[in-house]
C-alpha cells in the first residue's frame, strides 16, 4: 500500500508448498511432539487449537480436554528442495539503561548449505553464559504467557505465583529443550522443577553432561536488500558501519524521539540549547543508540560530556573500537523485501499491551492518628546540625539539647535586615550565623563556612515565626524567603555533604494547627511551603530522613518540652508528614478515596469567573468543559495569560493539522530569510512557533466558550504583578457583573534537583503560584463583594513531594493550606485545592519526556476527557478543602497513605457481618450489587488460619478445596441474605492455591445465576491476582475454583432429597483406625476428619468403604481459626471426610493417590449436634480414561438420618501408591 508523499512499501514473498488441503501427516506431528516433550503426549483439538498433553496421567489435574484429532490421509508433498528450520535466537545482555524488549523467535528459511554453515559454528557450553541462559529462559516464558519479562522472577513458583499450569509448563520446557539442543530425558518430571531456577539448573546440568550442548545460535540479522533464495546462508553480505552509517542511524533515532524533520538536524547543534532536547529525552536517545549499536554498558558515561550529536557519534565510534558493528534492528526503518516465511502463529497481546481502564479518581486529604513505630536513631554524635531560628525560642532550645547530647549545633538566623555581609556570633557553645535568606551571596558565604564541617542535616524551625501572623501582600515576599528560599539555599550548600552520608536528617517545623492545616483556620499558609521542599528533597536524597512536622501553636509556649518532642520524633522513620496536637496526639496525613454523592448544581447566570492560565493548556480545557456543562447559562469567563493575543490568527482556530504544519513551515522560511546566516535553530523556531500556537489556542478557547452559550474575554496579564491584575479588574467591572469566582490555574515548572536548580528558577516557580494567588484574591476583593468560590490548581508534587520539584511542591503546599483555611471559615469564599496528577497530551507533564518518567515511576496520568470531567464535578458538586485527582501513585505512595472508601452495605448485609465469628473468610466486601453480584477479599496466612499448617505438602500449605466451598457459601449468603445455603452443583477444583509467601490475597466473586419458586443458584469463583515482588498486579486474575451454590428461600419447601443409591453405612466397629488412614494422607490433626474404616461394601458390582466421619468439633485439634470457634455455612470437615473416604477407596481399588477435581452435586441436609456419632460411605461408581474415578458419598447420624450427600465426586489419580501402602478390604 502506498499513498502520498513519503510513503514506504513493504513486500513479503511467499512460495507455495502445499498442493492440496490434506497436507498434514499425523504420525510426523505426533513424533515431533514426543521428541520435543521428551515424554508421551496425547493430542486433542481444543478451541480450534491442537494441544499436546504431556504425560497427562502423571502431571495433569482434571484430565485432558478437547476432542480427538482425526486427520485425513496425507496426499500433499512439500517441495523437496526446501528445508524449513527454526533458528534459535541468542539474546545478548541489554545495557542497564535500555528497556527490556520482547524477543520473538525468528523463523527463517535456509538452504542445506545454510544449515550446514550454522552447524559448523564454534560450540559453546551452556554453563559458560548463565546470564544469557537466564534471559533466554525468561524470554521463552514471556512468549508462552504474554507476561512482561521484567515481571518474571526466577524464584517464583510457576503454578502458584505465575499461574502457569502444567500444560503450559510442558510447552515451555519443550521449547527450551529445542533451543538448547537437550537430549530426550525419560527421567524428567515437571513437578520436580517448580521454578525457573529449577529449570535453569536442569539445563545447565544437562549441558555439563555432554560436550555437544551449546548455546542458541547467533541470530542472523535481516538484510534490507532483496536476496535470492539460493544465496541465503551461502554468501552473506558483509556488514560494515561507516561514519555515515552511524550518522544516519543516530539521526533516525533522534527523529523518532523528537518528531523533527531529519534535514533540520545539524550535528554541531547543542542538544538542549539549540534543539530543545531535554536531558530525559537525551537519555532515551542514547539508550536507543546503545541498543542499536550493541554497545556495552559504560558506567563512566555522562550526558553532559556529549552536548551535540557529533559528540554522540564520536562516542559511538570510539566504543566500537574501529571494528564493524552488527546493528540490531531498531524499528526505525521499514524492512524491504524479505524471503518467504512459513505462516506464523498469532502472538496474543501481553497483559501490558492490553488497554487499561483509568483509575484516576477523587481523593480527599484527611488526617488519622499515627501508629507508634520502632525508633531508628541517627548517628549525629560529633556532627553538625544546622537549626534555623524562630521567634518562639524553639530553635535555640533544640540547639541546646543537641549540644548536651554530643552533637554540634549551628544556629542560623534568617534575618532580612542583614544587608552587607553575614554575621557570625557565639552563644556559649552554640555558633550563631545571621544572614539574609533572600541573598544568594550570603548563602554562598554560609556554604564556605561549612566547608570543613561534617554536616548531618538541618532542622528548619523558622516557619514557626509565622504563628499568629496573617498572610499579607505587603510582607508576603519576606515571609516566603524566610520559610522557603532560606531552606532551599541551605540545602544547596549542604547537598554534597549529605549525599555522602549513610544517614542524616532534613526536618521542617511549622505551627499551623497541628494537623497540617486540616483542622483549623487561624494560621499563615506560607509556613506549609517548607514541607514541600523537605518532602521533595527526601526523594532526591533517600539516604537522608525527611520529616515534615506541623505542631499545634499552643505547644510553642513551652519551647524546651517541644524541642525534646521534636528531637525524639526525628529518631523515627515516619510518617514523613506528621502533625502533633496540643494534647500530644500524633497525626499522619492520608488521602481517602471518596467519590461525590451530591448531584451537579448549575452555575448562576450572573457568575463571573476570573481564570489565570485560562487561555490554553490544562486550565483552558477545564474551563471549556465547565462552560459546556452549563450551556446557555450566560456566565462570563475572564481568561488571564502572559501571551499577547494576535487577533490576525483567529481564523486558524479551526484549522486542520495540515494547515497548521504548513503555517509553521512558512514561519521557518520567514525566519531563515531574516537571518544573516540563512539558518535558524530548532529552538528559536519552536520558541517563535509556540507564541503563535498559544495565540491560536486562546482563540479556540474563546470560540468554544462562546459556542456553549456563555461569554469569554482574554487579557494579557502577568498575575505576579498586582498592578496588572487590578488594571484587568477595572476593565472587567465596566462590562460585567462583579467577580464571583477565582480559578488559579497558572503555573510554571522547571524540574531540576536542588543542587542544580537556579535561584531565579526557584523564585519564578514560587512566584507564579504564590504571588499570583495573592494578586488575584486581593484585587478581586478590592473590586467585588460577591466572591464566593476559589479554586487553586495544585499538584501531587506538593501532596507527596517529588524529586526535582522542590519549588513547585513548596508553592503547591502553600495553596493547599490556603484553600483548606478558607474552607473552614463560613464568611470566606468556598475554597478547594485540586492536586492533579500529570495530564496526558497537554500540560506540563507532556514537556520533554516527563510522561515516560511518570510511566516508569508507576504514576498514572489523566486523560484530558477524564480530567475535565473531574474538574467540572468539583465545581458543580461542591468539592472543598484539599482534593487529590489521581490514580495509581507508584513511587509517590511509598508510605501507603492512600485509603480505600468506607464500605456502605445494605442493612441486612451489615447485620450479618455484625457477627464477627460467622464470616471468618470475609475481610472486606469490595463490590456489591444486592441480589446480583458480590465480591469480597480474604488474605490467608497460617497465623489467621491455623488449619493451613495441617493441609501442607512438603511443608507448603495448600488452601483446601472444602474451605473454598465454605468461602463460596459465605459469599452467596451475603449476596442473598434471606436465603440459606443447602448445597452445591457443578463444582470444579482447578489451579491449587499454594501459600508460598507469608500471606496470599484471595477474592471470591459471587454472581446470581437463576432461581425458581423455592431455590436460588449463585455462581461463585475463587480467584487471585498475579503479583510482582513489588506488589504490582499484572495479567488477568487466576481462577482457582468455581461452582454453583444452591440456596433455599425463606419458608420454602426443600422438596424430596435426591440421595445417591448406595445404601446406608454399616454400624460395625472400626477395623482400620485413623492412624492407618493418615499413614497414607498428608493431613495434620486439624484436618484429620476420617475416624477410621468400618469395612468394605459393594453395591451392584460397585466397591466402596464405610467409615467414621468427624465433625469440626470432634477433631484432635479444633483450633482451625485464630478467632476461635466460628460458625460455618457449608460443614467443610464433613465434606473433607467424604473426600478422604473416597480417596481410600481409590487407593485400594486403583492403587492411586488422588485429589478432588470436581463434584456433580452436593446436598447439605442437616447440621449435626456436636455429640452426634456420624458414619459415612463412599462408593466408586466408575472410572474414566484420564485417570479420574467417580464416587458417590453419604454421611448419616447415629439415627441413620442423612447429614451430607454427594453425587459425582471426581478424584484425579496423581501418583501410584507404594507397595507398603496397598491394602484390601473384605466385602460380603
Amino acid at each position: 500500500h502506498a499513498a502520498g508523499f513519503g510513503s514506504q512499501i513493504a513486500l513479503t514473498m511467499f512460495k507455495r508448498i502445499a498442493r492440496t488441503l490434506n497436507r498434514v501427516d499425523r504420525d510426523s506431528v505426533e513424533k515431533w511432539a514426543i521428541n520435543q516433550a521428551g515424554d508421551d503426549v496425547e493430542l486433542r483439538l481444543l478451541k480450534r487449537k491442537l494441544v499436546a498433553y504431556i504425560a497427562p496421567d502423571e502431571s495433569l489435574i482434571g484430565g485432558v480436554e478437547g476432542s480427538e484429532w482425526q486427520v485425513s490421509a496425507q496426499d500433499a508433498q512439500p517441495d523437496s528442495t526446501l528445508s524449513t528450520t527454526i533458528s534459535p535466537k541468542s539474546v545478548p545482555s541489554l545495557p542497564d539503561e535500555t528497556p527490556k524488549q520482547e524477543v520473538k523467535e525468528e523463523i527463517a528459511e535456509e538452504t542445506p548449505s545454510a544449515v550446514l554453515a550454522s552447524q559448523t559454528a564454534p560450540e559453546i557450553t551452556v554453563g559458560e553464559h548463565p546470564e544469557d541462559l537466564e534471559q533466554q529462559v525468561v524470554e521463552t516464558v514471556a512468549k508462552h504467557t504474554g507476561y512482561p519479562t521484567d515481571f518474571i522472577e526466577l524464584d517464583q513458583d510457576l503454578e502458584g505465583e505465575l499461574g502457569i499450569d502444567t500444560v503450559k509448563q510442558a510447552e515451555i520446557m519443550a521449547d527450551l529443550r529445542e533451543i538448547f539442543s537437550l537430549p530426550v530425558d525419560d527421567s524428567f518430571q515437571l513437578r520436580e522443577h517448580p521454578t525457573l531456577n529449577h529449570m535453569i539448573s536442569y539445563i545447565v546440568s544437562m549441558g555439563e553432561g555432554s560436550e555437544e550442548q551449546q548455546n542458541p545460535q547467533e541470530e542472523q540479522p535481516l538484510q534490507s536488500n532483496t536476496v535470492d533464495e539460493e544465496s541465503v546462508g551461502s554468501n552473506p553480505p558483509s556488514l560494515e558501519n561507516t561514519d555515515s552509517d552511524i550518522e544516519s542511524a543516530v539521526l533516525s533515532i533522534v527523529v523518532k524521539h523528537t518528531g523533527y524533520p531529519e534535514d533540520f538536524l545539524e550535528l554541531d547543534q547543542d542538544l538542549e540549547g539549540e534543539l530543545g532536547i531535554d536531558t530525559v529525552k537525551q537519555a532515551e536517545i542514547m539508550a536507543d543508540c546503545r541498543e542499536h549499536f550493541s554497545l556495552p554498558v559504560d558506567e563512566s558515561f555522562q550526558l553532559r560530556d556529549y552536548p551535540t550529536l557529533a559528540d554522540m557519534i564520536s562516542y559511538i565510534d570510539s566504543m566500537r573500537g574501529g571494528e564493524p558493528v552488527v546493528t540490531r534492528d531498531s524499528g526505525l526503518e521499514e524492512k524491504e523485501v524479505v524471503t518467504a516465511k512459513p505462516e506464523l502463529e498469532t502472538v496474543e497481546p501481553s497483559p501490558s499491551e492490553t488497554p487499561v481502564e483509568s483509575t484516576v479518581r477523587r481523593w480527599v486529604v484527611e488526617v488519622e492518628e499515627a501508629d507508634e513505630s520502632e525508633a531508628h536513631p541517627i548517628d549525629m554524635a560529633g556532627s553538625y546540625i544546622i537549626v534555623t531560628d524562630d521567634s518562639w525560642g524553639l530553635g535555640n532550645a533544640i540547639c541546646e539539647q543537641l549540644e548536651s547530647s554530643g552533637s554540634e549545633a549551628v544556629r542560623l538566623m534568617l534575618d532580612p535586615s542583614i544587608t552587607s555581609k553575614i554575621k557570625i556570633e557565639k552563644d556559649g557553645e552554640i555558633d550563631i550565623i545571621r544572614l539574609d535568606p533572600g541573598n544568594q551571596d550570603h548563602l554562598s558565604q554560609f556554604g564556605e563556612i561549612l566547608t570543613d564541617l561534617d554536616i548531618a542535616g538541618v532542622i528548619h524551625t523558622a516557619p514557626c515565626t509565622l504563628a499568629g501572623i496573617a498572610w499579607a501582600e505587603v510582607t508576603s515576599q519576606q515571609q516566603t524567603q524566610m520559610v522557603c528560599h532560606g531552606l532551599f539555599g541551605v540545602l544547596q550548600q549542604i547537598d554534597a555533604k549529605l549525599a555522602n552520608r549513610s544517614d542524616g536528617i532534613v526536618c521542617s517545623i511549622s505551627a499551623l494547627d497541628g494537623r497540617h492545616g486540616n483542622g483549623g483556620y487561624r494560621f499563615n499558609p506560607l509556613g506549609a511551603g517548607a514541607h514541600g521542599i523537605v518532602k521533595s528533597f527526601g526523594r532526591e536524597r533517600p539516604n537522608i530522613r525527611a520529616r515534615a512536622i506541623d505542631v499545634a501553636p499552643e505547644l510553642l509556649v513551652n519551647a524546651d518540652k517541644l524541642a525534646a518532642t521534636i528531637l525524639s520524633e526525628i529518631e523515627y522513620m515516619g510518617p514523613r508528614e506528621l502533625g502533633i496536637d496540643g494534647d500530644g496526639r500524633r497525626w499522619q496525613v492520608c488521602i481517602y478515596d471518596e467519590p461525590h454523592e451530591s448531584e451537579r448544581q448549575s452555575l448562576n447566570p450572573e457568575d463571573v469567573f476570573i481564570v489565570s492560565g485560562g487561555g490554553s493548556g490544562v486550565t483552558a480545557a477545564c474551563i471549556v468543559g465547565l462552560a459546556q456543562a452549563n450551556r446557555g447559562m450566560g456566565c462570563h469567563f475572564a481568561l488571564l495569560g502572559r501571551t499577547k493575543l494576535d487577533d490576525s490568527l483567529s481564523s486558524l482556530a479551526d484549522a486542520s493539522e495540515e494547515a497548521l504544519q504548513q503555517r509553521k513551515m512558512e514561519l521557518r522560511d520567514q525566519m531563515q530569510g531574516q537571518s544573516k546566516s540563512g539558518k535558524v535553530t530548532i529552538v528559536d523556531w519552536e520558541k517563535a512557533w509556540s507564541k503563535i500556537e498559544r495565540s491560536i489556542d486562546i482563540h479556540k478557547t474563546l470560540s468554544d466558550i462562546e459556542e456553549s452559550g456563555n461569554t469569554a474575554t482574554y487579557y494579557a496579564c502577568d498575575v505576579t504583578v498586582s498592578k496588572q491584575v487590578r488594571k484587568v479588574l477595572k476593565k472587567l467591572k465596566k462590562k460585567h457583573s462583579p467577580v464571583t469566582g477565582i480559578i488559579h490555574g497558572a503555573g510554571i515548572e522547571d524540574s531540576k534537583m536542588v543542587a542544580d536548580k537556579e535561584w531565579d528558577t526557584f523564585s519564578n516557580v514560587m512566584s507564579v503560584k504564590v504571588d499570583g494567588w495573592q494578586s488575584l484574591v486581593n484585587a478581586v476583593k478590592d473590586h467585588s463583594t460577591q466572591l464566593r468560590y476559589c479554586c487553586a490548581f495544585t499538584s501531587i508534587a506538593g501532596r507527596f513531594g517529588n524529586g526535582g520539584q522542590a519549588d513547585y511542591a513548596a508553592a503547591n503546599c502553600i495553596l493547599d493550606a490556603e484553600m483548606s483555611r478558607l474552607a473552614h471559615i463560613e464568611s470566606e469564599p468556598h475554597g478547594v485545592a485540586l492536586a492533579w496528577t500529570g495530564w496526558q497530551d497537554v500540560g506540563m507533564a507532556t514537556r520533554g519526556s516527563i510522561e515516560s518518567v511518570f510511566e516508569e515511576a508507576g504514576i498514572e496520568t489523566v486523560s484530558v476527557e477524564k480530567g475535565v470531567s473531574l474538574f467540572v464535578d468539583e465545581v458543580m458538586r461542591g468539592g472543598k478543602r484539599r482534593v487529590v485527582l489521581a490514580g495509581n501513585l507508584g513511587v509517590l505512595n511509598d508510605d501507603g497513605s492512600n485509603r480505600e472508601p468506607p464500605q456502605r452495605l445494605p442493612p441486612d448485609v451489615t447485620a450479618l457481618l455484625a457477627d464477627a465469628k460467622r464470616f471468618p473468610f470475609v475481610d472486606k466486601v469490595v463490590a456489591l450489587q444486592p441480589f446480583d453480584t458480590l465480591s469480597y477479599e480474604c488474605t490467608i496466612d497460617v497465623n489467621s488460619y491455623p488449619f493451613l499448617e495441617d493441609h501442607a505438602i512438603d511443608n507448603v500449605p495448600y488452601h483446601p478445596g472444602v474451605m473454598a466451598l465454605e468461602m463460596f457459601s459465605q459469599g452467596a449468603q451475603l449476596l442473598w441474605p434471606p436465603c440459606t445455603v443447602i448445597g452445591f452443583a457443578g463444582v470444579r477444583f482447578g489451579l491449587p492455591i499454594k501459600l508460598l509467601k507469608q500471606e496470599q490475597k484471595l477474592r471470591v466473586v459471587a454472581e446470581f445465576s437463576h432461581q425458581n419458586s423455592e431455590n436460588v443458584w449463585v455462581k461463585c469463583r475463587l480467584e487471585s491476582d498475579l503479583m510482582t515482588k513489588s506488589g504490582e498486579k499484572f495479567g488477568e486474575p487466576r481462577i482457582h475454583h468455581e461452582g454453583l451454590v444452591r440456596m433455599l428461600k425463606r419458608d420454602a419447601d426443600r422438596g424430596l432429597l435426591k440421595l445417591p443409591s448406595i445404601g446406608t453405612p454399616s454400624r460395625g466397629g472400626v477395623i482400620l483406625g485413623s492412624d492407618f488412614v493418615y499413614q497414607r494422607f498428608f493431613h495434620g490433626p486439624r484436618f484429620q476428619s476420617h475416624g477410621g474404616i468400618l469395612g468394605g461394601c459393594s453395591i451392584d458390582d460397585m466397591f466402596g468403604a464405610d467409615g467414621i466421619a468427624l465433625s469440626r468439633h470432634q477433631l484432635a485439634n479444633t483450633n482451625q481459626f485464630s478467632v476461635g470457634d466460628v460458625t460455618l455455612e457449608a460443614q467443610p470437615m464433613l465434606i473433607e471426610a467424604c473426600f478422604q473416604n473416597a480417596g481410600m477407596v481409590a487407593m485400594e481399588i486403583d492403587g492411586l493417590q488422588s485429589l478432588p477435581v470436581g463434584i456433580e452435586m452436593l446436598e447439605l441436609i442437616r447440621i449435626p449436634e456436636k455429640t452426634d456419632s456420624l458414619r459415612m460411605r463412599a462408593v466408586r461408581r466408575g472410572a474414566e480414561d484420564d485417570g479420574v474415578t467417580i464416587h458417590d458419598c453419604l454421611v448419616v447420624d447415629q439415627d441413620g438420618k442423612p447429614v451430607v450427600s454427594m453425587k459425582g465426586l471426581r478424584l484425579k489419580g496423581m501418583a501410584p501408591i507404594s507397595e507398603g501402602e496397598s491394602f484390601s478390604l473384605n466385602r460380603n
